[in-house]
């Protein structure tokens, strides 16, 4: 909820977030979920069924989204004559292309799905791993977001290597189990060959992959690929040419359905983390958080509540995590 308040604040803009209010962030959070129940079921599910037990329902609550954001558009003064100067870049990108509010509401609806959430677990599950891990690297990311707090600004992150190196390995080892579902478009389908055999598949079927297996891959990443490593040598330059490489590094997908915001992804996952590991207050664990968890269509979670203790930054010196 705190980085999807964020992202509407900073991309929509604080006039609409004053307008849409908490109702809002609800509202959007719980169609979220609706979402990634429904892409999981019909995936799996045969057309009419998916059709009337997933995607139905999801499309009329996408419509009530839909005109919610409308509602807090117009309140905002989105497509007035003196609109508000509390419009954030999105809206005023949209307005400048001559876009309605509804065209503008139904883009917004996947800006919004891809900008908040799957960040969010990234920021969490970096800040978890670093402090379950510990060591140098912990300090020196604890390090780094000192420097960030003290300094959020661009040069600043971009100094920030430790943390970056937190963000993308958390990313690689939690990287999604239900990645990506594509229909096949091809008139005559076609055949896809792997090492373990071939498969002919037709136009309209559909295809499931995961992103989290190529992660697991010791050909690609040497060994021990599923262990949490943010010193692996992959990202000794900050990781640029191998966090580019979409057939490698596949959590942000692949091909012409590549997340278009990966860069203002990792600056999310960046920023947040760092507000636990050297904000005012700061993260430690009391004991080891529960496992990986590959069963939702987001980044991998966890299998039960992780808890994490907040103290004033340097109360907790020499006790940084259960390991340290």
């Amino acid at each position: 909820a705190v980085v999807l308040r964020a992202v509407i604040e900073r991309l929509l803009g604080p006039a609409v977030l004053d307008a849409g209010g908490a109702p809002l962030v609800a509202a959007f959070m719980s169609f979220q979920d609706l979402v990634e129940d429904a892409t999981a079921k019909a995936a799996v599910l045969p057309r009419p069924v998916a059709l009337a037990l997933a995607l139905w329902p999801c499309q009329a609550r996408r419509k009530g989204m839909s005109a919610l954001l409308i509602g807090a558009f117009e309140a905002a003064g989105y497509g007035s004559a003196a609109p508000s100067a509390g419009l954030g870049p999105w809206l005023q990108s949209f307005a400048r292309d001559g876009m309605g509010a509804p065209a503008a509401a139904e883009l917004t609806i996947g800006l919004l799905f891809a900008a908040h959430k799957n960040p969010a677990i990234g920021a969490a599950q970096a800040v978890l791993l670093a402090l379950e891990h510990g060591g140098a690297e912990l300090d020196a990311a604890r390090a780094d977001a000192r420097a960030l707090h003290a300094m959020p600004d661009a040069p600043t992150l971009r100094a920030c290597a430790a943390l970056r190196r937190a963000a993308l390995e958390a990313l690689r080892v939690s990287a999604h189990p239900l990645g990506a579902v594509r229909k096949v478009m091809a008139p005559g389908g076609f055949v896809v060959r792997g090492a373990c055999g071939s498969w002919a598949v037709r136009r309209g079927e559909t295809i499931a992959l995961t992103h989290v297996a190529v992660h697991r891959d010791a050909a690609l990443w040497g060994r021990a690929p599923d262990e949490y490593a943010p010193r692996r040598p992959e990202w000794s330059d900050g990781g640029r040419d191998v966090a580019s490489d979409e057939y490698r590094f596949t959590t942000f997908s692949q091909g012409v359905h590549r997340c278009p915001g990966a860069s203002l992804a990792l600056v999310i996952v960046q920023s947040a983390a760092a507000h636990l590991l050297g904000g005012d207050f700061e993260a430690a664990l009391p004991g080891p958080p529960p496992p990986l968890c590959f069963e939702r269509a987001t980044l991998a979670q966890r299998r039960g509540a992780a808890s994490v203790v907040l103290a004033p930054r340097g109360a907790m010196r020499g006790a940084q995590s259960y390991a340290g």
